[in-house]
């Protein structure tokens, strides 16, 4: 009962950490998810056939697979990892796809084979000892259960994806070492896993900078993985690879100076988002007798904080001092009023996380914290002389949330 709990744990476990690592591979694509899921089952499923073959279950199914998935789940990791440099992929830019689709396979298939072959290797054991298949699908569930509240809580915690990884696998080969068969292979797991574990930090730094050479930190969030590259005196941050904001540019001055503009004194000023793209910093420029910065992922902002440039954050420099907010962006609107800027910081909507901060509701929240007069402003990338009709629709639909 024991080993399939386990299994049950170490099957969704490690298929988060693996969607985790797809999902940064393909600069955050949330499509990624969807097939990773479905290619997740149909692995699994093909497992649990393979597993039927035969007159009996093996006794030593568990013993040689658990330490097996011990050392594959971190393997694949890096392997995600080292994709685009294996691959002869450009950085930043996506593989064609049929390549991705390959990779996803490569990515996702083993573990989920390897697990749905376990657990029916582990159900028939159990039913060919008087006990119900119910009974073994139950304990499988209830160690998913505690897998799953694992990959959440971990994370929470500030426990990276790669720690994740791991200590996955070193609960699976652990358990192995109940079973005779799988002593010598589950405590050579322990030892390599083990050693993993100790030096996580340079593993981790390594393996992140195969894709951010000028890598200065990286740190697994619970909204994706931000990595701070610098060169000289320029920051740059990336949300899951993907390239978010810059500290050298001027598009922070254009956006925050060109709208308060648009006000007359501006004293009272809310930023949402965006720190690192330096609008605290130019917000602060403005001298406002209130400076309010809300940001939703603790995680990114303590990186901030560590970063050796000024990004505004602190109680030095132009202006007051911002207080700083950790919450979700649209429920501090429905809290606060009279506001004479609101700057909205958030990523352009290219993902359902970020799609948050441009509907009606958003836009709505916005506008009942304003003060009379007041200005709320986004930003939206395009080019000068081409407008695709995906673009125009994206924009149109922003432009109708806005004014309904």
């Amino acid at each position: 009962m024991f080993g399939r709990a386990v299994l049950g744990a170490i099957s969704l476990l490690g298929q988060v950490v693996l969607l985790r690592e797809l999902t940064v591979a393909f600069y955050g694509s949330e499509l990624v998810i969807l097939l990773g899921v479905g290619l997740w089952l149909l692995g699994t499923g093909a497992g649990a056939a393979c597993g039927h073959w035969g007159s009996r279950a093996r006794s030593g199914a568990l013993a040689l697979g658990l330490p097996a998935f011990a050392l594959l789940l971190p393997l694949l990791l890096v392997f995600a990892r080292a994709s685009r440099l294996l691959l002869g992929g450009v950085l930043g830019a996506y593989f064609d796809f049929p390549t991705q689709l390959l990779l996803m396979l490569a990515i996702m298939l083993p573990c989920a084979l390897l697990c749905g072959w376990m657990f029916a290797q582990a159900a028939r054991w159990a039913t060919e000892r008087g006990r119900t298949l119910a009974a073994a699908y139950a304990a499988e569930c209830a160690g998913g259960l505690l897998g799953g509240a694992a990959a959440t809580g971990l994370l929470a915690l500030g426990v990276g994806n790669l720690d994740q990884a791991l200590a996955c696998g070193a609960l699976a080969a652990a358990t192995a070492l109940s079973f005779p068969k799988g002593r010598v292979a589950a405590a050579l797991g322990i030892v390599l896993l083990g050693i993993g574990l100790v030096f996580s930090a340079l593993l981790e730094h390594t393996t992140t900078a195969w894709n951010h050479p000028d890598l200065l930190r990286s740190r697994d969030t619970p909204y994706g993985r931000v990595s701070v590259e610098r060169r000289g005196e320029q920051l740059v941050v990336f949300v899951d690879d993907a390239l978010a904001w810059e500290n050298e540019g001027t598009a922070a001055e254009e956006f925050v100076q060109l709208t308060a503009l648009q006000v007359p004194v501006p004293q009272r000023v809310l930023v949402l988002g965006g720190g690192a793209a330096g609008l605290v910093l130019e917000a602060r420029r403005l001298r406002p007798t209130q400076l309010v910065y809300v940001e939703s992922d603790r995680a990114l902002l303590q990186l901030l904080r560590a970063l050796p440039n000024d990004l505004g954050l602190g109680p030095s420099g132009e202006g007051p001092a911002p207080e700083v907010l950790v919450a979700d962006p649209r429920r501090t609107l429905r809290s606060v009023h009279g506001f004479d800027l609101i700057l909205v910081g958030a990523p352009e909507p290219s993902s359902g996380r970020d799609n948050r901060f441009y509907t009606r509701e958003f836009f709505k929240s916005c506008a009942q914290a304003l003060a009379p007069g007041g200005v709320v402003a986004l930003r939206l990338s395009g080019g000068q002389n081409v407008w695709t009709p995906m673009r125009l629709g994206q924009i149109a639909g922003i432009q109708r949330a806005l004014t309904k």
